[in-house]
C-alpha cells in the first residue's frame, strides 16, 4: 500500500510536468542547424540494460566494504511521441547465478524526462539481498572461490530527483543522445545547473561489517543502519561532439553541493545517532553511436551517488547507475 500511494505521487506530478513541456515544446525555438526535432514522430526502442547498485564503508584509501546486488542483464522495449516516453525491461535472456552472488529482490523505477531547456530525474528504490564483492580481498580465510560473502537481511530504500537547467538549448539537446527524439547536428555544448535531493535507508539485522572482522573495527564503526536525507545545488557541463556527420560522443557532468542529516544506529545500541554536515556528489550521464534520421544506435549511461557521511574513520557511500544498449527506429505520422 505504501509503494503504491508513494508510486502514485511520483507519477501525477511527473505527467503534469511533461503535459506542461509538451504546450511549451513550440514556444522554445532552437537554432535547426545545430539540432533536427523529430517530435512529432513515433520512435519504438528495443535495448539491454544492466543496473548497478553498490553500498562502500571505506578506511583510508581501501574499500573494507563494497555489497552489490545481483541483478542480471535485461532485455526491454520502449515507446517515444512527443513528450511521453516510456521504457519497461521484460525479458531475462540469461540464468541467474544466486549460488555464487545470492538472490536480489527490488523495484526500481525510474523517470527521465528530456525536455528541451530541463532534464528531470526522480527514482523510487527498494532493493533486498547483497553480496560483498571484494570478498576475496578483505575476509580472511575466504576459502570459497566460487562463491561471494552474501548478505540476504539488507535492505536499501531509496527516494530521490534531479532538476536540471540546460543553459544552451538553442544549440545543444539532452534529447539528442538521451530520448532519441532529437538529432545533433553539429558539435555542441551547454553550462547546466541543477538541484538534487534524496532521502535514504540502507540496514541489515546485524552490523554490514562481516562477523568475522568485525572485531577489527572500534564499536563507532560497527553501523547496523544509515538513514541520510540530502538538499543540494551544483553545476557542470555537458557537450556533444558530431563526427562524420551521424556518429556522436555525449558526456554530461554536474558535481552538487549537498547540505545532509544522517542518522546511525550501532550494533548493540538501538539509540540512533543524528549528525548534520556537508558532502559532495557527482552524476554524470553519457552516450555514444550513431543517429540518423531513422535509425539510432547507442550506448547510454547515467551514474549517481549520495555520500553517506564518515563514522569514526569510515566513509561510507551509496551509488547507482544504469546501463543500456539501444536500438531505436522513428516512424513519422506526417501523412
Amino acid at each position: 500500500m505504501i509503494r503504491n500511494t508513494l508510486l502514485i505521487l511520483l507519477l501525477v506530478p511527473t505527467v503534469l510536468l511533461s503535459q506542461k513541456k509538451e504546450k511549451k515544446e513550440k514556444e522554445v525555438k532552437f537554432d535547426s542547424s545545430y539540432i533536427k526535432s523529430f517530435h512529432h514522430d513515433i520512435t519504438f526502442k528495443c535495448y539491454g540494460n544492466f543496473k548497478s547498485n553498490d553500498i562502500t564503508q571505506t578506511e583510508g584509501k581501501n574499500k573494507a566494504l563494497d555489497y552489490t546486488i545481483n541483478n542480471p542483464f535485461k532485455i526491454g522495449f520502449g515507446v517515444s511521441y512527443k513528450w511521453f516516453n516510456i521504457l519497461a525491461t521484460v525479458i531475462t535472456p540469461f540464468p541467474i547465478d544466486e549460488y555464487k552472488k545470492g538472490k536480489t529482490n527490488h523495484f526500481d523505477l525510474r523517470f527521465n524526462i528530456y525536455g528541451r531547456s530541463t532534464v528531470t530525474d526522480i527514482w523510487f528504490q527498494f532493493y533486498n539481498g547483497y553480496y560483498l564483492k571484494n570478498s576475496n580481498d578483505v575476509l580472511p580465510g575466504w576459502n570459497n572461490p566460487n562463491a561471494f560473502y552474501r548478505r540476504p537481511d539488507i535492505n536499501v530504500a531509496s527516494l530521490g530527483g534531479v532538476l536540471y537547467f540546460n543553459l544552451n538549448k538553442k544549440k545543444f539537446s539532452y534529447k539528442a543522445s538521451f530520448s532519441q527524439t532529437d538529432r545533433q547536428i553539429k558539435s555542441a555544448g551547454a553550462p547546466i545547473f541543477g538541484v538534487n535531493w534524496s532521502a535514504f535507508n540502507v540496514r541489515g539485522d546485524s552490523a554490514l561489517l562481516p562477523a568475522m572482522i568485525k572485531s577489527t573495527f572500534a564499536p563507532e564503526q560497527r553501523v547496523q543502519s544509515i538513514t541520510a536525507i540530502t538538499l543540494g545545488a551544483g553545476g557542470g557541463y555537458a557537450y556533444t561532439y558530431v563526427f562524420k556527420k551521424h556518429w556522436f560522443a555525449s558526456l554530461s557532468g554536474t558535481l552538487f553541493l549537498v547540505a545532509q542529516t544522517y542518522s546511525y544506529v550501532l550494533q548493540g545500541n538501538p539509540a540512533p545517532r543524528v549528525a548534520p554536515g556537508l558532502g559532495f556528489n557527482f552524476l554524470s550521464r553519457g552516450a555514444f553511436g550513431y543517429n540518423d534520421d531513422k535509425n539510432y544506435y547507442g550506448l547510454v549511461f547515467i551514474s549517481d551517488n549520495i555520500p553517506l557521511g564518515r563514522r569514526a574513520g569510515s566513509v561510507f557511500n551509496y551509488s547507482f547507475g544504469t546501463f543500456n544498449l539501444m536500438y531505436a527506429h522513428r516512424f513519422s505520422l506526417k501523412k
